[in-house]
């Protein structure tokens, strides 16, 4: 299909402000890899989805005002007007998230601060209160316990072994098995 200089002119006008965009998206992305430096997940998730976005953007652009057509200086006019937003704005990102991740460290440090304290507190209250109940539990538990009685009249487990049966009145001078002894010599 043949293009006229004014459909080139309007095209690379509309691919230098889709590549800006999409440098403020990247932007976007890049603020939070700044944010948070020590995940690198993050990088990898953000430059997937960054890469998904690109391509999903370039391809309904390129169907909607380039007529269903992709040309080179279409990703061209992209790269340039990205590489415009990034030799402009992308030059604040960086300072920023630093800025930025310094003031949520210092907050973070005064919130734990109060948070340690409060969780302490809450520690020591449980504890004491925890301690009492186990008291209460203990002194229960010894209330509740069945001691053998000591009566020396009882025998238990008398139905269980048969001494009962055999030697009513046992013991070391009652009813013993005396043992035979033989002379030898």
């Amino acid at each position: 299909m043949y293009e006229t200089n004014d459909i080139i002119l309007q095209m690379t006008g509309i691919y230098l402000a889709v590549g800006f965009a999409l440098g403020i998206i990247y932007n976007i992305f890049r603020f939070f890899r700044y944010l948070l430096p020590d995940v690198r997940l993050i990088s990898v998730i953000s430059d997937f989805i960054f890469a998904i976005i690109s391509g999903i953007v370039l391809f309904i652009f390129s169907a909607a005002y380039g007529r269903g057509y992709f040309r080179l200086y279409y990703l061209l006019s992209a790269a340039i007007g990205f590489t415009g937003n990034m030799l402009t704005l992308g030059f604040l990102i960086p300072p920023s998230a630093k800025v930025l991740r310094r003031l949520f460290l210092r907050f973070n440090v005064f919130i734990s601060a109060y948070f340690v304290k409060i969780i302490s507190f809450i520690r020591q209250k449980m504890t004491a209160v925890f301690i009492k109940i186990g008291e209460k539990i203990t002194k229960i538990v010894k209330n509740f316990k069945i001691y053998l009685k000591k009566l020396y009249t009882k025998v238990y487990n008398k139905s269980n072994h048969k001494i009962g049966e055999l030697y009513q009145e046992s013991g070391e001078t009652g009813n013993a098995i005396k043992a035979k002894v033989r002379k030898v010599g």
